[in-house]
């Protein structure tokens, strides 16, 4: 009888804490429990790894949150990255880094990542370096910074899964040669009243690219932003309709009077 007893006390424990889960024992955190489960900005590769697990466990999906700090190392971002460079099977991977001092986003840090989906960035970035995630085949949702001052030459080149884009800066912001050029599946990009230059063939090769919203009331020159075939609309919510004819030249794009509409945004 005691054998019997022993063996569904050994049963329960089993099924309470799944030790046979890939996790690990689940004493500190439970399945489906929704906790949040950060790495601190000074995470080597393992605890990242460890917190992607948790987190799938947790939320349901990998997830990388990156907890508050007055770091301004970028040390994190290689550790990110190496995390999810080496176990593709984490797919896709979410990273909030938004409450990070950063100011810089550096050149080339997840160039290539395939598994990421998501990024969140703090608004104390004021740069993204060249190519910082070029080749981001699965990125489609990003959280720009409102401290935002310069998008670098190729930064989110061929984010093939990208259709939506809006800009928050609320600095002069300059965006760079091909800072979004081979975004081929971009439908929508929204652009801030600070915008002050957005260089040649920064969006090249956009080729689904149909409506640009302009938040500001001046127009912004530019040459070969766009390459064929061009965006339609032209949304224009801070204008009056009686300015419209001062922006048939916007970004140095031709511009339909009829596909001008003032007063608007971008339809849902």
């Amino acid at each position: 009888m005691k054998y019997i007893l022993l063996f569904l006390c050994i049963l329960s424990l089993s099924c309470k804490y799944n030790v046979a889960n890939p996790v690990g024992a689940l004493k500190d955190y439970t399945e489906g429990s929704g906790i949040i489960y950060y790495v601190s900005s000074d995470a080597d590769e393992n605890k990242i790894v460890d917190a992607l697990k948790k987190n799938k466990h947790s939320l349901g999906k990998y997830k990388i949150v990156v907890s508050a700090s007055s770091s301004s190392s970028t040390e994190i971002l290689t550790n990110i990255k190496k995390a999810i460079s080496n176990n593709t099977s984490f797919n896709p991977v979410e990273v909030d880094i938004s409450k990070l001092e950063i100011t810089e986003i550096p050149e080339g840090v997840f160039k290539g990542l395939g598994n990421l989906s998501s990024i969140m960035l703090s608004d104390k970035v004021q740069k993204i370096g060249k190519e910082a995630f070029s080749g981001c085949s699965s990125l489609n949702n990003i959280r720009f910074s409102k401290g935002l001052t310069n998008i670098g030459n190729g930064a989110f080149s061929n984010c093939v899964s990208l259709t939506f884009a809006s800009l928050d800066s609320e600095e002069k912001l300059t965006i760079s040669s091909n800072a979004f050029s081979g975004c081929s599946s971009l439908v929508n990009l929204v652009l801030p009243k600070s915008i002050t230059k957005v260089e040649g063939d920064a969006f090249k090769n956009c080729s689904q690219l149909k409506n640009v919203e302009y938040l500001g009331t001046t127009n912004v020159s530019g040459t070969n932003v766009f390459s064929s075939p061009n965006p339609t609309n032209l949304y224009l919510p801070n204008v009056t309709n009686g300015s419209k004819t001062s922006f048939t030249n916007f970004l140095g794009n031709s511009w339909s009077s009829s596909n001008i509409h003032t007063n608007k945004h971008i339809p849902n």
